[in-house]
C-alpha cells in the first residue's frame, strides 16, 4: 500500500480542533508536507544542504543534533567533496582530486 504523506498530514491537520490547537500544530503538520516533498526534490537533485535544513527545523527529543558526515572518496580514501547522491544506495565515486587526475585534467600538457 502506498501513503500519499502530504494528504495524510493535512487531514490529521484538519482534525485537530482549533480551540484546542494551542501550539498551531494544524498548520505545521500540513508544512511538514511541503517540507517533505521539497526535501526530496532536493535530495534527488544532489543538494544534500537540504538535509541540513530540514533537521534544524525538524528536530528530535533525544538530544542529538543532526549532523551529516562527508562522503569517503572511493579512490582514495580521503574526504573529498562528493556533491553526489543516490538516496537508498551508497554511492561509490571519486572526488573532485581523483577524479582530475584519472581524466588527466590536473596535467598541463602545454
Amino acid at each position: 500500500m502506498r501513503i500519499n504523506i502530504q494528504n495524510m498530514l493535512r487531514q490529521a491537520g484538519h482534525a485537530i480542533p482549533s480551540d484546542r490547537d494551542t501550539g498551531a500544530y494544524s498548520f505545521v503538520l500540513q508544512q511538514l508536507g511541503g517540507h517533505l516533498l521539497q526535501l526530496r526534490d532536493r535530495t534527488q537533485a544532489g543538494d544534500l544542504t537540504a538535509l541540513d535544513e530540514f533537521f534544524k527545523l525538524y528536530v528530535f527529543n533525544d538530544g542529538k543534533d543532526y549532523t551529516r558526515s562527508p562522503a569517503v572518496c572511493a579512490v582514495c580514501g580521503g574526504k573529498g567533496r562528493i556533491d553526489t547522491i543516490r538516496i537508498g544506495n551508497v554511492v561509490n565515486i571519486p572526488c573532485p582530486d581523483c577524479s582530475a587526475k584519472e581524466t588527466g585534467a590536473d596535467r598541463n600538457d602545454g
